[in-house]
């Protein structure tokens, strides 16, 4: 496992996927939804800080992946989006 903290370009590298899943969603969003969605991976970042997959990538990237799933691919609101990033914080 890679433990530790992400690196600085880790971090821009899943806010940047983050704003590529925000790019599909429909525009118009009130800033406090996009707020709630920043917060959603500020939050989800913190709580699976050092613990990485079996692949040897941060764990982040799992809940980063299934939120493109559900804007990308299921076309589901910015809540799912929201759910999605936080989905396994509960159990780190």
């Amino acid at each position: 496992m890679k433990g530790g903290d992400y690196s600085e370009e880790d971090r821009l590298a899943y806010r940047k996927k983050l704003d590529s899943i925000l790019a599909v969603c429909p525009a118009g969003a009130p800033q406090r939804v996009l707020d709630q969605v920043n917060r959603a991976l500020e939050v989800a970042m913190e709580a699976h800080k050092g613990i990485a997959r079996k692949s040897g990538g941060w764990y982040i990237e799992h809940p980063l992946e299934v939120a493109r799933i559900v804007v990308e691919e299921m076309g589901l609101s910015y809540l799912a989006l929201t759910c999605a990033l936080l989905h396994d914080v509960v159990e780190d």
